[in-house]
């Protein structure tokens, strides 16, 4: 996020780089970065352009380390503006940071607290998923899924993944010292990372031209994570449960086509009904254009959905409705 310099109450000179630089137009300036000895948990970078009357801050949920698991949002916002200020870096006007910050790139998180498999409502979200042709669908660190626009030009992601694995990474050594992580087995983080002002608009119902500022994310009460996956967590309350016998000895499909079709079920229970397991085999296994085959095997999942994708949604659109752990990320992946 960038703001004024005029939103600057202070700072640690100790902290920061100092770099003079000429300008194109024959001016000089001070530009400030913060310094690669400085470690601060949740804070990724500040620069102070004096030159551009900018401060540019990449912050996280880290900052607020007891309570991260509430994420920065309206109800944590002093908390973080207090975290800010007391670390020894840089303190900032709270109100000016509010209502005056411009926002370069946002994630919007969920931590939902499921009370089942983790593995399983990742695999029911990627067979609803990957019947969008509009959407590309990969696995994100094994565990997770990643879920991409096959139009570029929207420039945004939506994450699912297992937070517990996640802090147990060493790169969250420190933070895990301010949290006990076991309150994380049973939730499932899903975020959009948005990397345009178009998006950021269009998500937000922000009005076309303006530049998002803190306040406009902070205070919306616009369901971002609920819009963008509704289509996905409708209940399919006529779902069938098609078994391989009925669907080799029944309908008027011939035998080639119903046993094709058995087969593909078979390996789908095989992976766990994991299409990006499937989709992974396939491309192990296939040497001449295994892409070909994946379409069928989404179908495949479609058709004998079964209650269990219901049940998984249902529970997924629950915690996005309730949205009592909606917050946001201001930082670059």
């Amino acid at each position: 996020m960038g703001l004024s310099t005029n939103a600057l109450v202070s700072y640690n000179k100790c902290c920061f780089q100092t770099n003079d630089v000429r300008e194109p137009n024959g001016m000089e300036n001070r530009i400030l970065k913060l310094s690669d000895q400085i470690h601060s948990l949740g804070i990724s970078s500040i620069c102070i352009d004096w030159g551009k009357n900018k401060i540019t801050v990449e912050v996280s949920a880290k900052i607020l380390k007891e309570k991260y698991g509430q994420l920065i949002n309206r109800y944590t916002f002093g908390d973080f503006v207090g975290a800010v200020n007391t670390s020894g870096i840089i303190k900032i006007d709270g109100n000016k940071l509010l209502n005056e910050s411009e926002i370069y790139r946002v994630d919007v998180c969920e931590n939902l607290r499921l009370e089942e498999e983790l593995a399983l409502y990742k695999n029911a979200l990627a067979i609803r998923v990957m019947q969008d042709t509009k959407y590309e669908v990969r696995d994100y660190k094994s565990d997770g899924l990643v879920i991409t626009p096959k139009n570029k030009t929207d420039n945004l992601r939506i994450v699912i993944y297992p937070k517990f694995k996640e802090l147990t990474l060493a790169r969250n050594r420190e933070l895990r010292k301010y949290i006990d992580i076991e309150q994380f087995q049973s939730v499932l983080r899903i975020e959009v990372n948005i990397r345009k002002y178009a998006a950021c608009r269009k998500l937000f119902d922000l009005e076309k031209g303006k530049s998002p500022c803190l306040s406009d994310i902070l205070l919306s009460k616009k369901p971002v994570l609920m819009d963008l996956l509704n289509p996905y967590l409708e209940v399919n309350e006529d779902q069938k449960n098609i078994t391989i016998p009925q669907l080799l000895f029944e309908g008027n499909k011939k035998p080639s086509e119903k046993i094709k079709q058995a087969g593909m079920m078979v390996i789908l229970d095989c992976f766990g009904n994991d299409l990006l397991k499937v989709k992974n085999w396939l491309k192990s296994t296939v040497t001449h254009n295994p892409g070909r085959h994946l379409p069928g095997f989404i179908k495949t999942a479609h058709q004998q959905e079964k209650d269990w994708v219901n049940e998984f949604v249902r529970e997924i659109r629950a915690g996005l409705e309730e949205g009592k752990s909606d917050g946001y990320i201001f930082e670059h992946h």
